[in-house]
């Protein structure tokens, strides 16, 4: 499933537009994809890690 990418992809940008975006896959059905749009949402609104140093989940 690419959607986790896209995600993280997104996250990494640091671009607050893409919040509303990301928050949308908070509640979506595959546990994968509520979990990387969860570190995403973080990650945007900079709680956590500092820029460039986020892990991807495997």
């Amino acid at each position: 499933m690419l959607l986790p990418y896209v995600l993280a992809v997104l996250s990494s940008t640091h671009d607050q537009a893409a919040l509303p975006i990301v928050e949308g896959f908070l509640h979506h059905p595959h546990s994968e994809v509520r979990k990387e749009a969860s570190e995403a949402v973080t990650e945007l609104q900079g709680i956590g890690s500092r820029p460039g140093t986020r892990r991807r989940s495997s």
